[in-house]
């Protein structure tokens, strides 16, 4: 049953526009499902966003961008003035290695942290168990498979 809401929730939430209303419509689908999304306040959250999944939490002030996903097998907190870029994927669960006959084994979740006032370009992909640190910025169409310190510039 609540992967049926989820998907309700997903789709009303891709059929809304991208106006102060719509986006604070969005956030309260996406907090129906265990989410902390500000509701009130400038942030904003734009068409196409699918969120799998209850506990990302958003700061204060923030863009999430056309088309960006997020795979909430475990939490995932973005900071305050966070500016995500259209079409960015945040995945929290993987596979761990199987064997041969099944190589796809249980999920190994790890949590994703975004810290305050971190700009992401468009098509970033941030991996499992990654802390981006406060101030940083990251380039287009990279993969982010490590955490960064504070201030980093990370361009691919």
């Amino acid at each position: 049953m609540r992967l049926i809401v989820r998907d309700i929730v997903n789709v009303l939430s891709m059929l809304l526009g991208n106006g102060r209303l719509s986006c604070k419509l969005r956030a309260v689908l996406f907090n129906l499902l265990g989410n902390d999304i500000p509701v009130l306040g400038r942030g904003r959250m734009l068409s196409g966003v699918e969120v799998l999944g209850g506990g990302l939490t958003v700061g204060e002030g923030g863009t999430i961008n056309r088309g960006c996903y997020f795979d909430v097998s475990a939490a995932i907190t973005i900071g305050r003035n966070v500016g995500i870029g259209p079409a960015c994927i945040f995945i929290t669960g993987n596979h761990e290695l199987g064997p041969a006959d099944c190589r796809a084994g249980p999920i190994k979740a790890k949590p994703i942290v975004i810290g305050d006032g971190v700009s992401i370009a468009t098509r970033v992909t941030v991996l499992p168990g990654v802390t981006i640190g406060a101030g940083s910025v990251i380039g287009p169409c990279v993969l982010v498979r490590k955490s960064l310190p504070e201030n980093s510039v990370l361009f691919d």
